[in-house]
């Protein structure tokens, strides 16, 4: 991961190359989404798309980032699970039958 990075890893723990690891992956990801954007924009048809395609669209770290958004937003559940899993000691596998999660 630190060659990847383009660090000497000794004085850094785990998480730092992960957290740098993701950083550079998200930025070579902005080049692709951009290329991806483009190439899009030459065989849209105006009739069907209006809007043009941006990178936002095809950046996979902001599509997931923005599916777990509206996930938390929409899919909120009560405090019922909680009390399931920390109260009554209900295992994962029972925790989902019973609330479908």
């Amino acid at each position: 991961m630190a060659g990847f990075v383009g660090v000497v890893p000794w004085s850094l723990s785990l998480a730092d190359l992960v957290e740098m690891n993701e950083g550079r992956d998200r930025g070579l990801w902005w080049h692709t989404a951009s290329v991806e954007a483009m190439v899009a924009n030459t065989v849209r048809d105006p009739k069907k798309r209006r809007k043009p395609w941006s990178a936002i669209d095809f950046h996979v770290y902001e599509i997931s980032d923005r599916q777990r958004r509206a996930k938390a937003k929409h899919g909120k559940l009560d405090i019922s699970i909680l009390k399931a899993v920390f109260v009554d000691g209900l295992s994962k596998d029972q925790v989902s039958e019973k609330f479908g999660v």
